[in-house]
């Protein structure tokens, strides 16, 4: 049987900076973290990025190292009008430096064509670089339900995933007997909370 593996994830800590992240996981005995590679325009996301700055990125890399800490989902993908391919292949690049297994995506495009052109293109891309894609469905998003994210996850093709987000299923309206009967792919990730339901 395999041991399960469990990674901490930056939303529960967005205040610490992301060597202290690190420090935090391993001392509190995760197997690995997930993490922002950069702060964007969205709500809840990294207050610093390790894509502009060269030598937060190489002590991260090195703590992480040293930790002896896996990288699970590294976010955020955003597929938006303004983000292009080149800019995900860079940040896809710098996740698989890092040695990251999955790499999530929200959607903030309004153009369905458009946005799937992403989507695939982004799995693609992803797939080249040994990284499994995972859709987050997110109310704010253009993918606000798991089955919004599965239909997406499937069009995209077999490197595309789904998180399974209890909060956000919640959210979005797909409780515990409807969730049974969408889960399709096999989630990429999967977040724990505690929720106030």
């Amino acid at each position: 049987m395999n041991k399960r593996t469990y990674a901490l994830e930056q939303l529960t800590a967005l205040e610490l900076d992301p060597l202290t992240f690190i420090d935090v996981a391993a001392r509190s005995g995760y197997d690995g973290i997930g993490f922002h590679l950069e702060n964007i325009q969205v709500p809840h996301a990294a207050p610093y990025s390790l894509i502009s700055d060269a030598e937060l990125f190489s002590a991260f890399a090195r703590s992480l190292r040293d930790a002896g800490l896996f990288v699970h989902v590294i976010e955020p993908f955003l597929i938006m009008p303004n983000i292009d391919r080149n800019t995900h292949r860079r940040n896809l690049d710098l996740a698989a430096q890092l040695g990251a297994k999955v790499c999530g995506t929200l959607a903030f495009d309004a153009d369905e064509c458009r946005r799937m052109e992403r989507l695939a293109e982004l799995a693609e891309d992803a797939g080249e670089r040994g990284l499994a894609l995972t859709i987050e469905p997110y109310l704010e998003s253009y993918w606000p339900r798991y089955s919004d994210a599965l239909v997406a996850a499937e069009a995209a093709g077999g490197n595309a995933g789904v998180t399974l987000d209890v909060l956000h299923v919640i959210r979005g309206g797909e409780g515990r007997v409807r969730q049974r009967g969408v889960i399709g792919v096999w989630p990429r990730a999967a977040s724990i909370r505690r929720l106030s339901v």
